[in-house]
């Protein structure tokens, strides 16, 4: 058990010997920065939906935002760290903000939300990576990509599989940690991942790009404004719906996904903004490998 001061506040907590607090210039005994030499991860612990179920058209809640550090395998300081500290989850569902906590380059990566399977496996979403410089009290504003409500795998005219919706991170340009979509600047719009068609189609569905959209009307216009809603649609009685982030139900097509270009989009498509460093492109995504929702992973390099 280890008990140390950040940023004036007190936390306790098992920590593992390479996520020691750094010790304060001059040193002072014991206060200063916590060492982000491990990646801080942000999801969510939301349940994932079938058919019927429209649970996932709404951004998470602090419960499931928070509820996700509880599940993981972090350690108890590091989660108080993370929640209690420069986690914030404002009234605008679904949307999060970072304060970030020490000057320098961040490695940021950002992956969309799953779409849903049938008797097809889920698409994942696409995931994007850059290094940013960033300051000490920069607000980013994160969206998690819902994953889409899994369809009908049977022969039946019914549901395909929900789209997911896209990751979000932006930079408030004026340290805001109230949302104004005037002041926002896109740093990474991961794709969420297309829905499967039902199961008596034979056509799969294909990866969302990694590659950067033109247009940025899901961003700025749909998520400045707030609008990202997922949306249902099926039939016989059936309907899934696509995650928060743009993601769309389906029937005897593919779920629409979230992304740069268009929300509900059947080419999902994803962007980084020109001023990082190191960009990686992944349109099938590695920081989430299965069907469930999508990730930001933070590491101050």
């Amino acid at each position: 058990m280890a008990r140390f001061t950040l940023n004036n506040v007190s936390f306790s907590g098992n920590i593992n010997t390479a996520e020691a607090p750094v010790a304060a210039a001059g040193g002072g005994g014991g206060a200063g920065l916590y060492a982000y030499s491990s990646p801080i991860t942000i999801s969510s612990s939301r349940a994932l939906s079938g058919p019927n179920d429209s649970a996932p058209i709404s951004g998470q809640t602090a419960a499931e935002i928070y509820g996700y550090f509880n599940s993981t395998s972090q350690t108890g300081a590091y989660n108080a760290m993370v929640a209690a500290t420069y986690i914030k989850i404002p009234a605008a569902a679904g949307y999060i903000y970072f304060t970030i906590p020490e000057t320098g380059t961040w490695r940021i990566k950002a992956q969309g939300g799953s779409g849903g399977y049938t008797n097809k496996s889920s698409v994942v979403g696409a995931a994007v990576q850059g290094d940013f410089s960033l300051t000490s009290g920069d607000v980013l504003w994160i969206t998690i990509g819902g994953a889409g409500a899994y369809g009908n795998s049977g022969g039946l005219d019914l549901a395909g599989g929900a789209g997911g919706g896209f990751t979000v991170v932006a930079k408030s340009s004026t340290g805001s940690a109230t949302f104004s979509s005037g002041d926002m600047t896109g740093l990474l719009v991961a794709a969420g991942g297309l829905g499967q068609s039902e199961g008596r189609h034979g056509s799969y569905a294909a990866a969302s790009s990694a590659g950067d959209g033109s247009v940025g009307t899901g961003f700025n216009t749909s998520w400045k404004g707030q609008s990202i809603n997922g949306t249902g649609s099926g039939y016989g009685g059936q309907t899934t719906y696509g995650g928060f982030g743009g993601g769309n139900g389906t029937d005897d097509g593919f779920g629409g996904a979230g992304s740069y270009d268009l929300l509900f989009a059947a080419a999902p498509n994803s962007f980084v903004n020109a001023i990082a460093s190191n960009i990686v492109r992944e349109s099938t995504g590695t920081l989430v490998s299965s069907w469930n929702h999508g990730a930001v992973q933070l590491t101050k390099l």
